[in-house]
């Protein structure tokens, strides 16, 4: 979209532009930029945005993850007759293990701010899952998609030896996403 502000879309002006263009979004041309960012520790990365403007849709991927263009091409709007079931449920639960994609948790209470492991231990196959873990970045929080067993690495980089994380369930039972949120 020339002549557009990428403030609007979510790109800082202050940035190096390095590539622009369209790309798909659920099967609707949306425009796109990527540009180059630093940081004042010497670290870079390439963040990326996604601009439906008929639909008013944003899509960010502030730190370059390669799954997220499949993921943004793989998403399916209402309007374009895709299903949206409302069965879909979600858990809050503590995981305390996890061995490449099955996760060991236990119901998670939320007292003083912190996720507490509650009751018998379950095991959750997250094979067929979306996972994402969560990084912090200046000003915002993105949820990048990682592999399901990186969240075991985010375990185990976790104080308590426990993480918590939302487990989404269709309404069949099976596991559609696990998303790390480590700061309960």
């Amino acid at each position: 979209m020339p002549g557009r502000s990428r403030d609007r879309r979510g790109g800082p002006p202050s940035d190096r532009l390095t590539a622009s263009g369209t790309r798909l979004l659920g099967g609707h041309d949306a425009a796109w930029d990527r540009w180059h960012a630093s940081c004042t520790d010497g670290s870079t990365f390439d963040p990326q945005v996604w601009f439906l403007e008929d639909e008013q849709v944003l899509a960010r991927d502030l730190t370059g993850h390669a799954e997220t263009a499949q993921v943004l091409h793989g998403a399916r709007f209402r309007e374009d007759g895709a299903r949206i079931p409302a069965e879909a449920t979600w858990d809050l639960v503590v995981a305390e293990e996890v061995r490449g994609t099955t996760l060991t948790v236990r119901a998670a209470l939320v007292r003083g701010g912190r996720a507490v492991a509650s009751g018998p231990p379950q095991r959750v196959d997250a094979a067929p899952a979306v996972c994402t873990g969560v990084l912090a970045l200046p000003g915002d929080v993105a949820a990048p998609v990682v592999p399901c067993a990186d969240l075991g690495r985010i375990l185990s980089d976790d104080p308590d030896g426990a993480l918590a994380v939302v487990v989404w369930r269709e309404a069949d039972g099976t596991v559609a996403q696990v998303s790390a949120q480590p700061w309960l």
